[in-house]
């Protein structure tokens, strides 16, 4: 799997474009490494988001914990409900052909769009585009 230029703009113009005034911030990084390869949010030059290594160490929990309790493993993304009508989504991007992983996050206010945009439109465009 490859982060173009291309597919990255188009991926967070797509989800201005989807998500309106409910799109808050994105990250897509890797997962071996925890560095981000493309965000959309306020950052610090030069220092490494703490919201990576958060979600990196949420997702190896949660899959551990799942394989451990016989589970089926986590699918192509996960919910996280947060105070003040703010929800992430973690999408995990594999490739048979690399073994590095990459995950997204993407940070949403549900008081400005709806759960069944988000889930209907929005994050399916986006894992296509990264396909």
């Amino acid at each position: 799997m490859q982060f173009t230029l291309e597919k990255i703009k188009e991926c967070i113009d797509g989800l201005k474009e989807d998500l309106g005034d409910g799109f808050v911030e994105t990250d897509i990084w890797s997962t071996t490494t925890d560095k981000s390869v493309a965000f959309f949010h306020v950052q610090q030059y030069g220092a490494k988001p703490k919201h990576l290594k958060v979600f990196g160490e949420t997702s190896r929990k949660l899959k551990e914990a799942l394989r451990e309790s016989r589970f089926p493993g986590i699918g192509d993304y996960y919910l996280i409900n947060l105070d003040n009508d703010h929800l992430a989504v973690v999408i995990h991007y594999s490739s048979e052909k690399s073994t590095e992983e990459h995950q997204q996050y993407v940070l949403v206010d549900l008081s400005k769009v709806t759960i069944g945009v988000l889930m209907s439109v929005a994050i399916p465009r986006v894992m296509n585009l990264f396909k």
